[in-house]
């Protein structure tokens, strides 16, 4: 007989009674239960040496290709399940649970288990976003350029923060109208290991919108504002306003993961105006880039000019209407703070250190 809790009894063993006969505890089950982003950031966490487990069943959870360590192969192992790259664990024969003895051997609840069940990749135990981890006095703002789309055409949209940012890891999901645009790619070259197995491009035109899983293996990352976290390509199928018909999906909550555990919410909206330029990173060193959006296709001069006023860098760059990333190199120039112009008109300060 078997109940709720789990629980089960054999009624009539009488013919076992003299006979050597051996329980196995078996469970199968979805491998993304318990399963999200928070549990590979606590996973690097400890791979870095920041936070270490402080329960042995959590290296056995960890270890999601069954190679008896822990490594960065099982945060891949983990992302590739939640972003339905995959629907189980690889190297694990098909399991999903791993039953262990109890560290003394001896049963901890008065029944005759000496066994524990872990659930593989979960490190956290049932994650439900706890109130007291989330930081409602902090948003990660993402922001990109306000865009009329026409169609047929294809688009590159810098996606910039907001704010200040500080975090291991992040999960969110692109939604897209599906009969308005379509994402060909995503790109960030400050997410450190990003590449195409940090999203899931052939889930966004279903209901799920198209998964992101970034989990920094070699440490956090810092953000400032304007600061392009993300260049979506994209193809219009028709014409449309940006705003319109991109949005953040529900199917995973849009958060990042600070290394002390704590959870920053996510969210995304139209930001720009045509014309307004931002510059980003600021301060930069050996490279920076312009954050500009075009009302029409065209070129545009970048001049850098001292306090004085005096000329130290010029470039022409190609533009389309909407959001650009144009970027410098203003490799002779000395460390200090710079004004930058577009077409001769002020654009801001830049602050260079080569």
């Amino acid at each position: 007989s078997f109940y709720a809790s789990g629980a089960y009894s054999l009624l009539d063993i009488s013919e076992l009674q003299a006979a050597s006969y051996t329980v196995t505890p078996v469970k199968s089950g979805d491998p993304l239960q318990g399963l999200s982003t928070y549990d590979l950031v606590k996973i690097a966490s400890h791979i870095l040496n920041i936070v270490p487990f402080d329960a042995p069943w959590q290296s056995i959870a960890a270890d999601m290709n069954c190679s008896n360590s822990v490594t960065t192969f099982d945060i891949v192992e983990g992302r590739r399940i939640i972003l339905g790259m995959t629907t189980g664990f690889a190297g694990c024969g098909g399991a999903v649970w791993r039953f262990v003895p109890e560290p003394d051997g001896t049963p901890g609840n008065g029944s005759c288990l000496n066994f524990r069940g872990v659930k593989l990749g979960d490190v956290t135990g049932p994650y439900f976003a706890p109130d007291d981890k989330v930081d409602d006095r902090q948003v990660l703002g993402l922001r990109f350029a306000r865009q009329q789309l026409e169609a047929g055409r294809r688009y590159k949209i810098p996606v910039i923060t907001g704010n200040p940012a500080h975090f291991l890891g992040l999960q969110l999901a692109f939604g897209v109208e599906k009969d308005a645009i379509r994402i060909l790619s995503v790109e960030s070259s400050v997410l450190s290991g990003f590449d195409e197995q940090a999203y899931n491009l052939s889930e966004q035109m279903g209901a799920s919108g198209l998964p992101v899983v970034w989990v920094g293996s070699q440490g956090a990352v810092d953000l400032l504002p304007g600061e392009q976290c993300f260049v979506l390509e994209i193809e219009a199928l028709q014409n449309a306003n940006l705003a319109d018909v991109l949005y953040l999906h529900s199917r995973l909550s849009a958060e990042a993961y600070r290394e002390d555990g704590s959870i920053v919410l996510v969210n995304l909206r139209e930001g720009d105006t045509p014309g307004q330029v931002s510059i980003a990173p600021n301060p930069a060193k050996g490279l920076c880039h312009i954050l500009y959006n075009a009302g029409k296709d065209g070129e545009v001069c970048i001049q850098l000019t001292d306090l004085r006023g005096v000329l130290v860098y010029e470039s022409i760059a190609t533009v389309t209407k909407g959001a650009n990333s144009l970027p410098i190199r203003p490799s002779a120039c000395a460390s200090g703070i710079y004004l930058v112009k577009l077409n001769g008109q002020p654009a801001g300060k830049l602050i260079w250190q080569p």
